[in-house]
């Protein structure tokens, strides 16, 4: 792993909001502060909050700028006069493009092309100097894409730098970092900090969330938006309803998103925030670093420190501990998929080749478990020592069909188990006939609470994943669930835990990703 000398850190503020305190504080702590004017209401207000950014600091600052807010842009240009800025276009080529003919920005300015697609490169047809890579757990307009998946089809792979934003938080900055972007954007991450730019009540409400909360308009009509807004909001239900509408093709497109974004803003009340996932570290990173400028600092510190902690521990080596508590030649596993890895033939070569494999046993009954299980424990043992394997089941099938898998498993002990959406009470049931089992903790509550009823071995499954997923993408939940587990882990029992991440791991370059924002762990 090698991390480039520079890693830069934006802050992304609302640009009509009552402050430009947060942008202000990142660009004073040799960051890039930056106006968001997507979205927005009120241009006065855009205008005198500008002023107000260019007078408080001689830092780094700029602006986010859609199609829409093309006009105001260009007049907010004016008012920097030589001043260099940061000028992010956002949303389709075309209307990136349209923008960029209308401001001109002149060459002192640093103009980043926002991606939301790894094909949108190619489409571009302004000049730019880099660009930003928005994952689909952001707040607003996305793409299909996690920030996760997106960095990982772009890093290496332009010319020119990258930046990410969606869900990123301190140690996931590292892995970014390791797999060479040049800085991330903090939007949600920010919004509870002292710099805060909404209003108390508005923190009040947004201080309990982990991102989950938070919902996606347009996926099914390849235009995802993601808002939040608290239960009841009347906005939420005009959304359903023209969501609804925009996918059975009673509302024209063009129509829908214009209907959309006039429900969608920072001011509060009736409408729907453009929030998304990152809002999860917000209240942990308010309790901890209280300061943006804190925050920043302990970006770019962890994203050095835990890359040359992962360097020296060399923890997903062959051979590491993870690997020899599974009695494997490297820390990985094979995830159990129905209709895939139902195969004893398939779990075999998996096991002989290093990793530990999981048959399926999806809602297969009592005979086909058993047979299945027999057949691989004979593969497993054929030359005198049992290879280590497992078993994947699903906690929430019915008690009769349970009963009946978990009598096969019984009769066949496989070395390892896996309950996906069980619960620490069913692990514990496995563990006591000599099986070490992980159960899937979807949310930082719930690992929390598993870790006080005594579970030790878990899945971390991103969204990214096939099958049973949880509502968060992977960057936003292993962010939170590293965090969790430093604070609730018991002093002097580390190496007990034992922890997968899943999803979206296939390649040297990923799994270098993931040594980097899981070195604290290590």
């Amino acid at each position: 792993m090698s991390a480039s000398d520079r890693f830069d850190v934006f802050g992304l503020q609302p640009a009509d909001a009552g402050s430009v305190t947060a942008a202000a504080a990142a660009a004073s702590a040799a960051g890039v502060g930056l106006l968001d004017l997507e979205f927005y209401r009120d241009a006065e207000r855009v205008a005198a909050n500008f002023r107000r950014l260019l007078d408080t600091t001689q830092g780094h600052v700029g602006l986010r700028i859609t199609a829409r807010s093309a006009s105001l842009a260009k007049s907010l240009l004016a008012l920097a006069g030589e001043r260099p800025l940061t000028l992010i276009f956002t949303g389709s080529p075309s209307d990136q493009a349209q923008a960029h003919a209308k401001l001109k920005p002149a060459a002192h300015h640093a103009v980043l092309a926002e991606l939301t697609d790894s094909a949108m490169p190619s489409a571009l047809k302004y000049a730019h100097a880099g660009y930003v890579a928005k994952g689909h757990e952001a707040g607003g307009w996305v793409g299909a894409d996690t920030s996760y998946i997106l960095a990982q089809k772009l890093l290496g792979k332009l010319d020119k730098p990258v930046y990410v934003q969606g869900g990123v938080g301190v140690n996931t900055a590292a892995g970014l970092r390791a797999l060479g972007a040049a800085g991330v954007v903090l939007d949600d991450q920010l919004l509870l900090l002292s710099e805060s730019p909404l209003p108390i009540a508005q923190q009040n409400e947004i201080a309990r969330l982990n991102g989950a909360e938070t919902r996606l308009y347009g996926e099914l009509v390849d235009a995802p938006c993601r808002v939040y807004s608290r239960p009841g909001n009347p906005a939420l239900k005009a959304a359903d309803e023209d969501g609804r509408a925009v996918e059975t093709g009673a509302l024209p497109m063009a129509e829908w998103r214009d209907k959309l974004e006039a429900l969608v803003s920072w001011n509060g009340g009736e409408t729907l925030m453009p929030l998304g996932q990152g809002i999860g570290v917000a209240a942990r990173y308010r309790d901890r670093y209280r300061t943006v400028g804190r925050v920043i600092a302990a970006i770019r510190k962890a994203s050095l420190k835990n890359i040359e902690t992962a360097a020296k521990l060399d923890f997903m080596a062959p051979g590491a501990p993870l690997a020899k508590s599974h009695g494997t030649q490297f820390p990985l596993c094979q995830g159990p998929m129905t209709r895939v890895s139902d195969s004893p033939a398939f779990a075999y070569e998996v096991s002989k080749s290093g990793a530990l494999p999981f048959l399926a046993l999806a809602l297969m009954r009592g005979p086909q478990v058993l047979e299945m299980l027999q057949q691989t424990k004979a593969l497993m043992t054929q030359n005198g020592s049992e290879l280590p394997w497992g078993v994947g089941m699903l906690g929430f099938v019915p008690h009769s069909l349970r009963e009946e898998q978990i009598a096969a498993v019984w009769q066949c002990k496989p070395t390892f188990a896996l309950i996906a959406g069980g619960r620490p009470d069913q692990a514990a049931h496995f563990e006591k006939e000599g099986i070490p089992t992980y159960i899937h903790a979807p949310a930082p509550a719930l690992l929390k609470m598993y870790i006080e009823q005594g579970a030790k071995r878990f899945v971390f499954e991103g969204r990214e994943c096939g099958g049973h997923i949880g509502p968060l993408a992977s960057f936003p939940l292993w962010e939170q669930m590293i965090e969790t587990l430093l604070d609730n882990v018991p002093a002097g029992g580390e190496s007990d835990y034992h922890v997968l991440f899943a999803g979206g791991i296939h390649d040297a370059r990923s799994g270098a990703m993931l040594g980097a924002l899981t070195a604290p762990l290590a």
